[in-house]
């Protein structure tokens, strides 16, 4: 699972007030992913987007 990496788009998501949300943005960057803006995560996947990823009917079969 190394190649596994969660984040939380801090301007994305919400809680129950501005103290819960802010500890639960701290425990995230702490110990588990990163915590990133709308905007970060946009421009990265706008970087990617050139590279060859498979189509669903492409990973079906290699996995077949």
């Amino acid at each position: 699972m190394s190649d596994v990496a969660p984040f939380m788009v801090v301007d994305g998501t919400a809680d129950f007030s501005r103290d819960e949300h802010v500890m639960a943005l701290g425990y995230v960057a702490k110990r588990v992913g990163r915590v990133e803006t709308t905007d970060a995560v946009i421009e990265a996947l706008e970087a990617t987007a050139h590279r060859n990823v498979p189509h669903d009917d492409q990973l079906a079969a290699a996995l077949s």
